[in-house]
């Protein structure tokens, strides 16, 4: 049976990959112990998908849900 997690980090991204891998490494770090009781979700609205590479390569295989817009929803809606 999977558990729920009990906290989710929301993370809007926009063009910038470097605050954002240390975003990632800081969450990745302070969960290790518990990290399937923790989901990420990260919704990008960056102009590349650099910030997709990063989350693969930062959180391996944690689950975590990635969504890119192809067209920039803007702050309020990312």
């Amino acid at each position: 049976m999977v558990e729920m997690p009990i906290l989710s980090i929301c993370i809007p991204a926009y063009n910038r990959p470097l605050w954002f891998r240390r975003g990632l490494e800081s969450i990745a770090a302070a969960t290790t112990n518990n990290r399937e009781q923790v989901e990420v979700v990260i919704t990008d609205d960056s102009d590349n998908q650099e910030c997709e590479a990063i989350a693969g390569n930062v959180l391996g295989d944690w689950h975590y849900c990635y969504e890119h817009h192809e067209r920039p929803l803007g702050m309020a809606q990312n």
